[in-house]
């Protein structure tokens, strides 16, 4: 059991680490209209592979440490099956549950059991993440290592504006002079290629910058990251206070690296979702008089600020056009917004209460408008309207309840006045990726977005569990 137990721990530390890697054979490449079609395209992800595999397992090891116990399961009183009995886990197999009904109701019903099964690996990375026995900061490490690779990917992408294309990494080639690549376009016609890194979209990128900015801000604090190279204290003096400079340079590079990344990619969304969770941390720690580590939080501000009044110095014209919203691209981006919540009106009006079958939301539209290019069928860029439209009222409600249990959880697990300020980090991660469903779809319609907001809620579960020295019930 042992070697079982070890196999999925490493394992894990290893899916973390890949967890941006868009590395997939395509199935079956999706078309309409003549066009590509990635939202109707059905692949097997590398990810995939070693999900399955972690989960098969664990699904051994779990069954062979409750063998011996099962006869004791039909022995418990109806509160200590209550005690057993996970809620947060009932609500997610509602979810799963009103989204297979859902398939029925699909056009494309190959397609919307491809988006099911993606829905099931998510949930079950929740419960493994949930469930097993590792190591939770090294698996925070490996997720930070593998976006760190993302975000220097991205720099080298706006600082070179070129791309390359690798089948075996997952990356795709952006051309910035060809159309339905993600570019600035100013209003002398320049066009300027955002930070894409290896994923699907900049504003992908941008969120995940975000994600790795906090986390790196809960690092800092939590593990009360002081020195003074001038006069070090004696416990910090020789080899001890050398090892922790270099901690100190390796933090403070990555924490660069993704504020520069972050502001390449601009992503209005994120930058949005980062100042607003910046600015509800500051407040949080005022009101709860959290002096201390505030003077900390303040000396990385500092640092981001900084490096954002030299980047909008050096590159004003880009950030004018991104937010005047006067240039070419970004009227027609308004545009094309504005009509895609018209489109999601008339979807969700027709089909209410189970929605039009997930994944099919785009085939919907073409049924609305039928001659567009294939490039025309996108998703409404609201998360939460998406899948409104594809599983329905009974959908949507059960998903926010989920996230309402999410901030319930964090708040009564955290009554303790000299641990607010990680009550307050993990609601304003939360709290960014609020934002950022608000603002964007690929939560929920794209491989990558829902493995992630999972993988992200198993995370916030197991820092809370762990920070409270109340371990999750052993296996």
């Amino acid at each position: 059991m042992n070697k079982f137990k070890n196999l999925v721990k490493y394992l894990l530390y290893f899916f973390a680490f890949i967890l941006t890697l868009q590395t997939r054979w395509i199935i079956k490449a999706g078309s309409l209209n003549g066009g590509y079609f990635e939202y109707g395209t059905i692949s097997l992800y590398f990810t995939d592979i070693i999900l399955l595999f972690i989960f098969i397992l664990f699904i051994i090891f779990y069954f062979k440490r409750h063998i011996f116990n099962f006869k004791s399961c039909f022995n418990l009183t109806a509160k200590q099956a209550g005690e057993r009995l996970d809620f947060r886990f009932l609500i997610i197999v509602s979810l799963c549950l009103i989204t297979f009904i859902s398939i029925f109701l699909a056009s494309d019903k190959i397609l919307a059991i491809y988006k099911f099964f993606n829905l099931i690996l998510g949930a079950g990375l929740l419960w493994i993440l949930i469930k097993a026995e590792y190591d939770y900061i090294k698996l925070i490490y490996s997720f930070l290592a593998g976006i760190f690779l993302q975000a220097g990917l991205g720099l080298w992408q706006f600082l070179t504006q070129s791309t390359f294309a690798n089948k075996w990494l997952g990356l795709a080639q952006h051309i910035p002079s060809i159309g339905g690549t993600s570019v600035i376009e100013t209003l002398n016609g320049e066009r300027w290629l955002r930070a894409y890194g290896g994923l699907d979209h900049p504003n992908i990128l941008g969120g995940v910058m975000v994600t790795g900015i906090l986390i790196l801000i809960w690092i800092y604090i939590k593990n009360n990251f002081q020195f003074s190279i001038f006069n070090p204290p004696a416990e910090q003096a020789g080899e001890r206070a050398g090892f922790k400079l270099f901690k100190l340079f390796i933090f403070y590079f990555t924490f660069i690296i993704f504020i520069l990344t972050l502001f390449f990619t601009f992503s209005r969304g994120a930058w949005l979702a980062l100042i607003i969770s910046l600015i509800f941390i500051i407040l949080m720690f005022l009101k709860i008089k959290e002096y201390f580590n505030l003077k900390n939080l303040l000396k990385l501000l500092t640092i981001a600020i900084v490096l954002f009044l030299v980047l909008i110095y050096q590159y004003k014209n880009l950030i004018i056009t991104r937010t005047s919203g006067e240039a070419r691209l970004e009227i027609k981006s308004t545009e094309e917004r504005v009509e895609s919540y018209k489109l999601a009106y008339k979807i969700i009006k027709e089909h209410p209460f189970f929605g039009v079958g997930i994944g099919n939301y785009e085939l919907s539209i073409k049924k609305i408008n039928p001659q567009m290019p294939s490039y025309f069928y996108q998703p409404v860029h609201n998360t939460l309207t998406l899948i409104l439209g594809e599983i329905g009222i009974f959908g949507l409600i059960i998903l926010i309840y989920l996230l309402i249990l999410y901030f319930k959880f964090i708040i009564l697990n955290y009554k303790d006045e000299n641990k607010n300020f990680k009550l307050i980090i993990n609601l304003s991660l939360i709290l960014a990726i609020f934002i950022l469903i608000f603002f964007d779809h690929w939560f929920w319609s794209l491989h990558f977005g829902i493995i992630f907001i999972f993988f992200i809620m198993g995370l916030i579960f197991i820092i809370i569990s762990k920070e409270r020295e109340n371990l999750i019930e052993k296996i």
